[in-house]
């Protein structure tokens, strides 16, 4: 991050219009962590910009959250997708998906945490539904899990997932370890 007021010059201004919107979702993710006063003039002076920077990318501050949403989905969609393409086999398709979530939270774990937070928990629990359905669905047609995908184990499963990233985001387990219980946990759900 530039300090405030310096022009970046060596850069185009598309680059700097994405820098200066990077910083500002970043900054939106940070406060949302910290569960502290989130508006215009914090995320702002968070991201090290003012207030028409601010607006001359969101429209309004549900509009700054709703991006972060929106970073969140897409980054965690890619680094699913780019796991399940090395996994053949039910189980590391299974431990991909997992894997891709944890891939994500190790990249930005603000964007991952706020992501994971209340206020956007319904969209992220559909994405987390819709990655582990998918796998499960392989699984069991593989013979590997036994168990039915109801909607009740699917909503424990997508529990699971979502607590165990959210472990990992703020640092009180390893990835290896959280994707080895995940899979254990995802496995005896589903006998």
């Amino acid at each position: 991050m530039a300090p405030r007021g310096l022009y970046q010059r060596g850069l185009s201004q598309a680059e700097r219009w994405a820098l200066h919107r990077a910083e500002l979702i970043r900054a939106t993710a940070e406060l949302i962590n910290e569960r502290g006063a989130i508006n215009v003039q914090n995320i702002a002076r968070r991201a090290g910009k003012g207030r028409n920077t601010f607006y001359a990318h969101f429209a309004s501050l549900e509009q700054a959250t709703r991006a972060v949403e929106s970073s969140a989905t897409m980054m965690v969609a890619g680094r699913v997708e780019l796991a399940l393409r090395r996994g053949v086999a039910p189980r590391e398709r299974l431990r991909g998906v997992i894997s891709g979530w944890l891939a994500a939270a190790g990249e930005a774990p603000e964007l991952i945490g706020a992501f994971l937070s209340s206020a956007s928990s319904s969209r992220c629990a559909a994405l987390a539904r819709q990655h582990l359905r998918g796998a499960l669905e392989e699984a069991r047609a593989a013979g590997m899990i036994g168990g039915a995908i109801d909607e009740a184990r699917l909503v424990a499963a997508v529990g699971s997932l979502q607590a165990l990233v959210r472990a990992h985001v703020e640092r009180r387990a390893a990835a290896e370890v959280v994707e080895r219980i995940a899979v254990e946990v995802l496995l005896r759900l589903f006998r």
